[in-house]
């Protein structure tokens, strides 16, 4: 849902990027007048309209998909839902964002066309998303990468066929790139990150949820509520949240849950955990891609200005786009879809 932000004209931005940032589709992206704007890409990205024409393209994706169940070294258990053919072929792991899921418009679209150009295609659910809140006591917070990591590392191991690649979307592209911070350090075989408007600065963005629209912050709040719901439905014997109902912002409600329901002091102390500002990324082993718009109305442009030079990582900021958007025409085609397919199969051709 689109948001309108205070934020730092995009123009100004310095996106400070070592490598040659061009995209690797020829034409750069330019949907129809009426579809430019952040606010008419968010809305349509999530339409129903489009809901239903993705849905159509993902049948055969869904078709072949199987549930995995993944265990962690700190115990959580997350899901994945893992699509194979008869013979196995280059893994992509697809991320939501946050309150999304494997189910996500986005996901299915984005694996339908990975699918479809010959890749596996693993979509993982973080811990209490995608209907999994009763698999783990304790609830989700964007500080747990290592049990994300260890989901990957597992998929790697028993369903890879050489490296993987990982796509995420928003908060699941901000997860996407701290796994590949990770796989660096630990030499997990991941061979390419394409992160798609990944969030970088979350008080950035929930200042820009808060000072928004409200019929944009409310849809947040009702997302983020029914989710609290859903847990205390799984596990309720350890929570109650009658305490969130009467906050009315993404801020307050965050300042809430850290307090309560992390071990985490302020929201500082855990945004700490999953900001990518200066050389947060600077571990980077493996070709990485930020894919994002200018006009995106969460995820601000300047944060990309304030991610230190690495020289795995490179930045394509678009003018348009929206928020994991990229809605080419009316019938749905996704800029971002060919845009992933494109760099996949350009990773897996070095070899």
């Amino acid at each position: 849902m689109p948001l309108h932000c205070a934020c730092a004209p995009a123009a100004t931005v310095d996106l400070r990027t070592p490598n040659d940032a061009r995209p690797m589709i020829d034409n750069p992206f330019t949907p129809p007048w009426p579809l430019r704007g952040g606010h008419a890409q968010t809305l349509l990205a999530s339409a129903p309209s489009r809901s239903i024409a993705v849905r159509a393209r993902a049948v055969d994706l869904q078709g072949e998909s199987e549930r995995l169940v993944l265990r962690a070294r700190n115990g959580a258990v997350l899901q994945a839902w893992y699509a194979t053919g008869e013979v196995r072929r280059p893994l992509v792991v697809i991320v939501h964002g946050w309150l999304g899921s494997h189910e996500a418009s986005y996901v299915l679209s984005s694996g339908a066309a990975l699918w479809a150009a010959g890749f596996d295609v693993a979509r993982l659910n973080l811990r209490d998303h995608g209907g999994t809140d009763h698999l783990n006591e304790e609830m989700f917070n964007s500080a747990r990468i290592g049990e994300v990591v260890d989901a990957v590392e597992q998929l790697i191991a028993v369903h890879g066929n050489g490296p993987v690649g990982v796509l995420g979307f928003s908060l699941g592209g901000n997860f996407a790139l701290r796994i590949g911070v990770a796989a660096s350090r630990q030499a997990l075989p991941v061979g390419a990150v394409l992160a798609v408007c990944p969030l970088i600065d979350p008080a950035s963005s929930i200042a820009c949820i808060d000072r928004g629209v409200p019929v944009y912050r409310a849809y947040f709040m009702r997302k983020w509520h029914a989710a609290l719901d859903a847990k205390k439905a799984a596990v309720p014997a350890l929570y109650d949240f009658t305490h969130t109902y009467a906050l009315r912002g993404v801020g307050s409600t965050t300042d809430y849950f850290v307090r309560e329901h992390t071990e985490y002091h302020t929201p500082r102390e855990y945004f700490a955990h999953y900001t990518l500002t200066g050389d947060a990324l600077a571990g980077l082993a493996m070709p990485t891609r930020i894919l994002a718009a200018r006009d995106d109305p969460v995820i601000p442009a300047a944060d990309f200005g304030r991610i230190a030079p690495t020289p795995q990582l490179s930045i394509h900021l678009t003018s348009t786009g929206g928020h994991c958007a990229y809605i080419e025409d009316l019938a749905s085609a996704c800029y971002a879809d060919r845009y992933a397919v494109d760099w996949f199969r350009r990773w897996q051709a070095r070899g």
